[in-house]
């Protein structure tokens, strides 16, 4: 039996304008937005299946039987210090690197210094447990 249970992370992932899958999701988030939500903010089951069904096909994703693999690699494992990390934390923490390398450090803000904080303090744990 599948696993049903809602799966989400602590922060939400933005969905990015202008990339052929931002656009396609948000394409879909407007269709139930304007179609399928009533008068109460409500959503109509039916109607929401309907949508998924046809957002799914329009893929070549199926919706009966089997579960469509995807072509392609699978969602990279972190390891090591990165896998202390979410993936926007990463991200900051790549953008932080820039900044400190190529720009200034007047430009990082006191998020990215705590997140390379604690990058350093994990390098410095595992470094000290690699001794």
């Amino acid at each position: 039996m599948p696993d049903n249970t809602q799966r989400h992370t602590t922060e939400p992932t933005p969905i990015t304008r202008g990339t052929a899958l931002g656009e396609e999701l948000y394409a879909l988030y407007r269709r139930i937005r304007e179609d399928i939500e009533d008068a109460g903010g409500g959503w109509n089951g039916g109607d929401l299946v309907q949508a998924m069904t046809l957002f799914f096909t329009a893929r070549g994703l199926a919706v009966d039987g089997a579960i469509t693999e995807l072509p392609g690699p699978g969602p990279a494992e972190l390891t090591g210090v990165a896998a202390s990390f979410s993936p926007s934390d990463i991200e900051a923490l790549v953008i932080t690197a820039g900044e400190a390398v190529c720009g200034s450090l007047d430009d990082v803000t006191a998020r990215q210094r705590e997140l390379a904080a604690a990058a350093y303090a994990q390098m410095s744990r595992t470094y000290d447990e690699g001794r």
